[in-house]
């Protein structure tokens, strides 16, 4: 992880999913995601992401999938910085976590309304597709 660590960019990052919780399988990759400056903008991220990206892969070893931890959705930013503080700013990332987790908590009943929402529709539909435009994140991030 040493250039993404040593990137005066990164103010902390953490690795998360299956290699995290050793539930891994061969071709799994190996999750990390990162919290830039934030002085950068959504481009300049992207950018430094995709630098830092090609910089973390190395011959032989899993493919490291690095994401912007700001411009991941809730749900899955939130499983991020439940996973493995790998380097930066502890007192940043713990403050980070603290923020997310209120967002995270202020959404649940409705995320879990529109799940039973859409667990209602393929009820009433069935399986033959959604009509529902799928989610992205937004490019600024999770509000705060």
């Amino acid at each position: 992880m040493g250039p993404l660590c040593s990137d005066p960019d990164t103010e902390f990052a953490v690795r998360f999913g299956s290699r995290t919780t050793g539930r891994s399988r061969p071709s799994s990759d190996l999750d990390v995601a990162v919290k830039f400056a934030d002085e950068l903008s959504f481009e300049d991220r992207f950018r430094r992401r995709c630098f830092l990206s090609g910089d973390l892969q190395q011959p032989g070893g899993p493919h490291i999938d690095l994401v912007d931890l700001e411009s991941l959705p809730i749900e899955v930013a939130h499983d991020a910085v439940s996973g493995e503080f790998v380097c930066g700013d502890r007192a940043a990332f713990e403050e980070f976590k603290r923020d997310l987790e209120t967002t995270y908590q202020a959404g649940r009943h409705d995320r879990r309304r529109r799940r039973w929402r859409r667990i209602d529709r393929i009820a009433e539909e069935g399986l033959r597709g959604s009509t529902t435009p799928p989610y992205f994140a937004h490019p600024e991030g999770f509000a705060r």
